[in-house]
């Protein structure tokens, strides 16, 4: 057992160092990871990689976690993670009923998790210096007036001013760079929450198992096959409508304003009508009165 983890922990190493090189590569979707000019290299030089589509580094992405994930279950204790996350109470009798359901479980959660976080990541490299820059040209502007004894009240001004004079711009995130965002939200969410109440107890809760964790990293890998995959999902999902939520918020109150305003407007035309109907019947009940009275006084 002991080479076995000996083994398997070597194939994590093996894929994270097959892996850095895509990473790399992933940082701007214009950079290559071999840069040579056509035109100045001799004949014999190597051929220039072509840039990876996102598809493909999705791809590389899932393929790395999911090698990462199994080779670093073989390495801690693969059948105590199974019968974790599964909650199965059924020891593997042999080596493929042991792999099988590992891959299923650990290689394709880890597979799912790191193809949907990688446009968010890729996106957070390429602009990283963008932000940094962006950052600190903000606070230095808040800074300058804040020294140059201005108000606080004008401090957001400042900042306002900073960002519309020509700084450095951040690029937008795309459509899949927000759904990512989303996953990566949603899963650093579940394992925070999950860390902070019992994590222990929300993965048996999770995965309907019995089994206790014996060790941090067991407890660890029963997290990431269970709350984290699922956070991704649903934030990968949600976060859209929630983002058009926010966008369209003004034009959201706007419109429900309106709306309350023209119920409320014809609320007060049926109000006004009612009083109108009300004071001609008391006109007309008056006027009745007094001929009836008049009447009484004639035949007397």
């Amino acid at each position: 057992m002991t080479s076995l983890k000996i083994l398997a922990l070597s194939a994590a190493l093996l894929s994270l160092a097959v892996w850095q090189p895509v990473l790399a590569g992933t940082a701007s979707s214009n950079q290559t990871l071999v840069v040579a000019d056509a035109s100045a290299a001799p004949d014999d030089a190597a051929e220039a990689i072509d840039d990876m589509p996102a598809s493909a580094q999705q791809g590389a992405w899932c393929l790395g976690a999911a090698a990462a994930s199994l080779g670093a279950a073989y390495a801690i204790g693969p059948s105590e993670i199974v019968m974790m996350v599964s909650g199965a109470m059924h020891i593997p009798s042999s080596g493929p009923l042991l792999f099988i359901p590992l891959f299923s479980l650990m290689a394709g959660g880890s597979c799912a998790l790191a193809a949907a976080a990688q446009p968010a990541v890729a996106w957070a490299g390429e602009q990283s210096d963008n932000i940094a820059k962006s950052v600190g040209e903000q606070f230095s502007a808040l800074g300058d007036h804040l020294v140059g004894n201005q108000s606080a009240q004008y401090a957001d001004a400042a900042v306002d001013d900073a960002s519309k004079s020509g700084g450095t711009t951040i690029r937008p995130m795309q459509e899949s760079e927000v759904q990512s965002t989303g996953c990566v939200a949603g899963s650093l969410g579940g394992f925070l929450a999950s860390m902070a109440s019992s994590p222990m107890e929300v993965v048996m809760l999770s995965a309907g198992g019995i089994t206790v964790a014996s060790s941090s990293p067991i407890l660890a890998m029963g997290l990431l096959g269970t709350i984290m995959v699922s956070g991704c999902g649903i934030g990968n999902y949600a976060v859209l409508p929630i983002v058009a939520f926010f966008n369209n918020f003004s034009a959201i109150g706007d419109s429900i304003a309106q709306s309350t305003g023209q119920v409320g407007h014809m609320m007060a035309q049926a109000a006004g009508g009612l009083g109108q109907a009300v004071a001609a019947l008391g006109r007309n009940g008056g006027a009745s009165v007094q001929v009836a009275e008049g009447n009484a006084v004639a035949a007397h």
